[in-house]
């Protein structure tokens, strides 16, 4: 778990959930890739804060970097259309 200001994140069995607790809602779940030769249980998930709105993600041999911005409008009025 790592936890900076009003965010938190915290590593689960199909990935990375972030959580706003101000606003106090889920911000989204960063998933595990898929892979049939790796078993989640056997590597330890690594999280860092590196800003207030960055979110470094460490997990076997890969690195993701998650930056939490504010959706745009046409973000927010297309979220649920079905292409």
């Amino acid at each position: 778990m790592a936890w900076h200001e009003r965010f938190v994140a915290w590593a689960c069995e199909v990935g990375v959930r972030v959580y706003d607790l101000i606003a106090r809602c889920s911000l989204g779940l960063i998933q595990w890739e898929k892979s049939p030769n790796r078993s989640i249980e056997d590597y330890r998930c690594n999280l860092l804060w590196s800003a207030p709105r960055t979110l470094m993600i460490g997990w076997v041999d890969t690195v993701r970097i998650c930056v939490i911005r504010k959706r745009s409008q046409i973000e927010l009025q297309t979220r649920d259309v079905t292409e």
